[in-house]
């Protein structure tokens, strides 16, 4: 009788891109499909609202300059970004307000951070 190699086929759903990333392995060898799926990317995610009001601010910038990435607010002052896992400073900034910068946020490999910003008035005399 002939013994045939065993196959286990390790199959993961990413729900953050509805993608499966699987792992086939045998005997000798281990091959790996779809190693760039977004389990590696994170989201930072949020609101921005001003201080004295408590009001949803639209039209904010909210960027990540060392990675060149950035966004804006919509009218609920919402925004989402997807980043590497890593350390960032996260800017925001708006006309008619101070400009606010994080320092060394520290964003986990695959997960959702939620951030609430709370932007001053800029008071021109």
């Amino acid at each position: 009788m002939k013994r045939l190699p065993v196959i286990v086929v390790l199959l993961f759903y990413c729900s953050s891109c509805n993608h499966y990333k699987y792992t086939i392995t045998g005997k000798y060898n281990v091959v790996s499909v779809n190693e760039t799926c977004c389990q590696t990317e994170s989201m930072i995610y949020g609101k921005v609202r001003d201080k004295e009001t408590n009001n949803f601010v639209m039209g904010c910038e909210v960027s990540v300059k060392s990675i060149k990435k950035g966004t804006f607010t919509d009218s609920n002052g919402y925004f989402e970004i997807a980043l590497p896992a890593g350390r960032y400073n996260v800017s925001v900034q708006h006309v008619g307000h101070k400009f606010l910068k994080t320092q060394k946020l520290i964003i986990p490999s695959s997960t959702k951070t939620k951030i609430i910003f709370y932007l001053g008035k800029n008071v021109i005399y």
